[in-house]
This record gives C-alpha cells, structure tokens and sequence, in this order.
C-alpha cells in the first residue's frame, strides 16, 4: 500500500512545528463587492504567493534575517480540512530583531499570538465557484489586514480596544506531501484571545434567542494562565457592560471609515486578560475581519464621494442611539437587549424591551443623552476635563452646515473624474488612429 500523496491539517499544523516567517505586504483589499476586483497573475506558479520575494527565504545578509520570526505551533484553536483559514496559537520562539514600523512588535516574554492562515492546501472543493481558491485565498488575507493595518495606524488595537493587537502579516514556507517541493501560506498575527465568545457562553431557546447560563462561567484554568482559576457570573450588568464595550467600538470603528458588515454573537469574545496580565474587569474583543469594510479602500472611495466617509466628518463618533436598535441587535437578543419578557423572564406584562433598550442607550451608564459632545466642550471651556462618566459622541444633524461644501467638492470630484476619462477615451482614440496609419503605410510599402 501506498502512502496517501495528502496531508491534513492537524497534520501539517501540529504541536510543535516549527514555522519561519517572512514579512509580506499583501495587495489591496479584495474580494468583496465593495473592492475593485484583482485577479492573481496568469503566470504565478500554484502554492506561491503574489508580490512575495522569495530571495527573502534564501538571503542570509543580516539585515534581511533580522526580519524574521521563528513561531512553534501551540495548537490549533479552529480549522481543519475544508476550511477557508486555519487559526493557531503560537508560541514566539524568535522575534524579529528589526523593527518592521507598520504593526506592533513581536511579543519576546513568552506571550503567545494568534496567526490567521489562509492555506488553500485545505479549502474547500473550488470546482464549481467563481473563483479560484488561490484567488479567495489571496483576498481573504488582503481584507483580513487591510483592516487590522487601519485599526493599528488609527491606535484602535490591543487593549483596551475592541480589536485585538495586531502584528503584521506575513509568509511562512511548509512542507508539501512531495518532501521536494515547499507551499508558501499568508497569514495575519493577532493577540491571543483567552476567553469565550458570547455565542459559546449561552444556549439559544425555541424562539433562536440567547439564553445566558445560571451561575458563574470558568474563563481560565491554573493551566492556562499564572494566577490560577478565575470564573465569572454572566448578570445582566455584566451583558450591559460587554455590548456597550462592542459598541462603542463599532461607532469609534465608523468615525474612521471602517464598516463591520458581520456583527454576530460569535464574534464577540470575552476575556480577562491582557496578554499575561490578568484584568479587573471584563474586556469585549471581536474576532474575524474578512468581512470588514476600510471605506478608503473601496470602489466607492474612489469615485465621486471620495477617500473620506460622510461619518468622518463628525468631531466625534456618532451617537450609539442613532445607530443601533433591539432590531439591529436582533442576533443578541436575551444577552443584551433584553427578550419580550425581559432578561431575568420575571419583568412586568407590559415590559417593552424596546423603550428599555433605548432608555439604556441614552443613559449616563451607557452612551449618555442625545447631545453633541462639540457643544459640550465648548461650553466647559479650553483645558476643561470632561466631567461626564459616558464618552464623546457626535450627532447626524452636526453634519448639516457641512453639507453643502460636502456636496460641493463631491461635484468637483465628479467633473475631474468625468474630464479624465474623457481625455482618456481620446487618448485612446489617438492611439487608434495611429495605429491604423501605421498598419496602412505599412502595407502600401510592401505593395
């Protein structure tokens, strides 16, 4: 019998490996509809990366090794065979001695990392797609780090942000099933995560909605951490406190032109930690960023709205109430907001989770009233602290005296586009012309 020319996933990715990692600038985001399109080079050889120098595997000037990083497969949180990307904890055996400057450094304290790796060895079947693997490969990591790269420039990841801290993205090298041949695989490093999603930490009824557990959860073992066993009981302050944490992460997310278009109980972790060190209180973190949408990135940026998205313009993030609602929420409905019955199922007849919701939302323990923040300010005067338990947050109607100029340069943007396409078309007109004059002096010639 014959060995299988195939190799798995926990196979390929097992306890122990050994990968070295090279850093590797992906192209622009694609992928979504919101992205222009980006077919991979007709003649990039299978299992390798575009844009990827591979003299960077086989330099050995010091400062092309001072790049790299050595990692060591701790286990494999999630992935396996058909699966569009494998997610590993990884121990940092060697950080890179240089710095690269576009993503934080390579933790050397022992603190473990995350890497996100899109290894087509182990999508699945893309017979019958529209794509190829290699190509959705390609996008999935080229949107996974466009928008971690925003977060990192914008000072939005790590603690105590709701994106995880983010190191960069790169390449590694694994064997094949032929031991003479190497697959070259992208990945993204991110902060690891310790803890549970709000998904994993309730059932759901009859109705699909949320049931948080009874008593307390255990988030860390003895084994996983320095300081022990830590649990904690899920109350409905508690579930208040994680979403306004997830919320007002996504509105400070949308006032730097960045859009989540999955927002999902399953993307919402938990945690007690902040790399080795333990937390006093709970820190809501989301998880997954292929679907992220960085709106300078995007076909429309390009157009006549241009670069900046409208929110942008506000001075502060918009106000959670006009954003969000039970309805927009429906997903975590029973965690927060609360059921038709109400979180602990006992509440009046006439509750309404609704009003309740919103009434939340506009409260010094949450967003604070519907006012904007700039006005605020100016009232309290320059140097003056802000005295309020809720942040800063910006109304739609502070947009209006703005609008009209907004409008104004989207024409302009409109009419330079439409005068470089015009000169374009005649430039290529042009060059038709010529063409054929050529062709026709050419063949009078040789008559």
């Amino acid at each position: 019998m014959f060995p299988s020319q195939y190799i798995t996933a926990a196979q390929q990715y097992k306890a122990g490996t050994r990968l070295t990692l090279w850093q590797y600038e992906p192209v622009q985001p694609h992928g979504l509809s919101e992205y222009t399109r980006n077919p991979l080079p007709d003649d990039l050889p299978p299992d390798h990366l575009r844009d990827f120098d591979l003299e960077m595997t086989r330099s050995t000037r010091k400062e092309d090794v001072d790049k790299q990083a050595v990692l060591q497969v701790s286990k494999v949180i999630s992935g396996g065979n058909n699966n569009t990307v494998q997610v590993i904890l990884f121990d940092v055996i060697q950080p890179p001695v240089s710095y690269r400057g576009d993503a934080a450094r390579l933790p050397g304290d022992g603190t473990q990392v995350v890497g996100f790796l899109y290894d087509t060895e182990f999508y699945p079947s893309d017979e019958y797609t529209f794509y190829s693997n290699a190509e959705q490969a390609d996008g999935n990591l080229s949107r996974t780090d466009a928008a971690l790269k925003h977060f990192f420039s914008k000072n939005k990841t790590g603690h105590p942000h709701v994106v995880p801290q983010y190191y960069g993205c790169w390449a590694t090298r694994v064997d094949t099933y032929d031991k003479n041949a190497f697959r070259y695989v992208g990945l993204v490093l991110e902060e690891y995560i310790n803890g549970h999603s709000i998904e994993d930490i309730c059932d759901r009824d009859e109705y699909d909605e949320l049931v948080p557990p009874d008593g307390d959860v255990v988030f860390h073992m003895p084994e996983d951490v320095d300081d022990g066993f830590h649990t904690l009981e899920i109350s409905k302050e508690l579930c208040q406190e994680v979403m306004k944490q997830a919320v007002n992460g996504l509105v400070e997310h949308m006032h730097i032109g960045v859009q989540h278009n999955v927002f999902e109980p399953r993307k919402v972790f938990i945690t007690l930690r902040n790399g080795k060190v333990g937390l006093d209180w709970p820190r809501a973190v989301l998880i997954g960023f292929t679907n992220t949408q960085v709106w300078s990135k995007t076909k429309m940026a390009k157009g006549p709205k241009g670069p900046v998205q409208l929110l942008e313009h506000l001075p502060h993030p918009p106000h959670p109430f006009q954003r969000f609602s039970v309805t927009a929420l429906e997903n975590f409905i029973g965690w927060w907001p609360s059921t038709e019955v109400g979180w602990e199922g006992d509440e009046p007849d006439d509750l309404d989770n609704e009003a309740e919701f919103d009434e939340w939302l506009v409260s010094d323990e949450a967003f604070g009233p519907l006012v904007e923040a700039a006005d605020v300010e100016a009232e309290l005067g320059e140097g003056v602290e802000w005295p309020h338990p809720y942040k800063k947050y910006s109304l739609f109607k502070t947009l209006d005296p703005i609008k009209p100029k907004l409008l104004e340069e989207r024409e302009e943007r409109r009419r330079k586009l439409e005068e470089e396409e015009l000169k374009k078309d005649s430039d290529t007109n042009v060059q038709a012309l010529a063409d054929i004059n050529l062709s026709t002096a050419q063949t009078k010639g040789y008559k």
